[in-house]
């Protein structure tokens, strides 16, 4: 029972990646204007709306992993759920996607009816009556959305009082499509179809897509925003400071005990330095913490066995936290990135670069090359001399580098038999190749760690 546990304890559970914040600080301004659009999608108000019709709204969320950028949505979603049930808004329906979990991207069309219709049926299918649903007869529609959201979880039907949704009148849908880029195909179907929805003058629906690439719709949805007025929210990286400031939030949020005496002051300051100078993604640094706190309580346990106040007295420090930045940056792959030739470093400085431009988890050994050559052209010779003859990338010499990484497992390739169109991913975090590099890259690899922090 939560009652007797330790503080400490408590403490690790309330830094675990899983938990929820009692609220989410340090993105005020992105939150106040997420409010606002989702109070306009509800009431009818603001950009797209009309005095005679329904119509939805699109949002676009971009930036960086760890930025906070699905918990703030959430939590702007959990609020209007509670007026709704005060009766301050009107009813609504929420399905949150996230797109990572798919299958593929079409199995998209499944799950969005399945949480609005409770039925399960193939893509195709599903494609189908959600095209008769947004664009067909408006009559069509009204049935299927009233069904609610069945069992799952993700979705849910708030409406106000038993007459809520009357008038016939559709209730406002509001989708939430996380990862959005993972739904990027070579037709954009999928993309296309979920952001025209919202576009027809009777739609009831309004989307909300949160991607990493900030320009991801200028890439793959031009159709679409030619036609459609998208709002735009960007999540910058945390500061240090910023990091520092949600640590103690979480710390905080604990009931019945002061949990900033947790935590020595310098071993928060130090996680935020560390953190934000390679990324600024706030979950390795609630990580760090978390099994810094854990190192503390075996420490802890094994010098005063038996004692029930030992998990209290314990302070996590310094010491903790390098031992658990040790533990997490001394993983196998860290050593393989350390002892990597510069020549193959770089090669993943790269891919990584194209992969954040392109939004996609993979790419072609041509798109690899051509990152390379753009991006070298864009540098002082003086800085990128590293390599000699990356001043001109040749496909042979990058397509060797990358079977080396492959053999190391550092990432995922397809035979070279396919040559230019052979596909490349990541098989590691990204923010570890971030961290080898400005950590044992030495000054010729400055220019690179530089362009991967931005």
């Amino acid at each position: 029972p939560e009652k007797h546990r330790s503080p400490l304890e408590r403490a690790r559970a309330a830094l675990t990646l899983s938990a929820t914040p009692r609220h989410i600080p340090c993105r005020e301004e992105e939150m106040e204007q997420i409010e606002e659009f989702v109070h306009g999608c509800i009431s009818g108000s603001g950009v797209g709306s009309s005095k005679k019709h329904q119509q939805g709204r699109c949002l676009y969320i971009s930036g960086v992993p760890g930025t906070g950028k699905t918990a703030t949505v959430l939590e702007v979603m959990r609020q209007f759920r509670r007026k709704a049930e005060r009766e301050e808004v009107g009813p609504f329906q929420f399905v949150e996607l996230n797109a990572l979990r798919l299958p593929t991207p079409q199995h998209a069309y499944s799950f969005l009816l399945e949480q609005l219709t409770g039925w399960q049926t193939t893509p195709g299918r599903a494609a189908e009556e959600l095209n008769t649903m947004y664009f067909g007869a408006s009559g069509a529609s009204g049935s299927s959305v009233a069904g609610g959201g069945g069992a799952n979880a993700s979705a849910s039907v708030v409406r106000r009082g038993k007459s809520g949704g009357g008038g016939g009148k559709r209730p406002v849908t509001i989708l939430l499509v996380d990862e959005m880029d993972q739904l990027v195909t070579r037709s954009q179907s999928v993309l296309y179809n979920i952001f025209e929805w919202p576009m027809h003058r009777d739609s009831c629906l309004s989307v909300i897509g949160i991607a990493n690439t900030i320009d991801l719709p200028e890439r793959f949805l031009p159709r679409v925003l030619s036609r459609l007025g998208l709002q735009r929210v960007a999540f910058q990286p945390y500061s240090q400071q910023q990091i520092q400031c949600i640590i103690r939030s979480r710390l905080e949020d604990l009931e019945g005990c002061d949990g900033g005496t947790l935590f020595d002051r310098q071993a928060i300051e130090y996680v935020a330095r560390k953190v934000a100078a390679v990324s600024g993604d706030v979950r390795r640094a609630l990580e760090l913490c978390r099994r810094g706190a854990e190192m503390a309580c075996e420490a802890s346990s094994g010098a005063e066995e038996g004692s029930e106040e030992a998990g209290q007295r314990v302070v996590v420090t310094i010491r903790h936290i390098d031992g658990a930045i040790k533990e997490m940056f001394g993983a196998s792959h860290m050593k393989l990135l350390e002892a990597l030739p510069e020549l193959d470093k770089i090669v993943l400085g790269f891919l990584i670069l194209e992969l954040k431009r392109s939004g996609t988890i993979e790419a072609s050994l041509e798109d690899l090359v051509t990152r390379a050559k753009r991006t070298l052209k864009m540098i002082p010779a003086d800085k990128s001399a590293a390599g000699g003859s990356l001043q001109d990338p040749q496909i042979n010499e990058i397509s060797n580098s990358v079977t080396q990484l492959s053999r190391m497992k550092l990432v995922v390739a397809e035979a070279p038999l396919k040559h230019r169109q052979r596909k490349v991913a990541l098989n590691i975090p990204a923010d570890d190749v971030t961290y080898s590099i400005g950590n044992s890259g030495g000054e010729s690899l400055k220019w690179m760690h530089k362009l991967l922090k931005g």
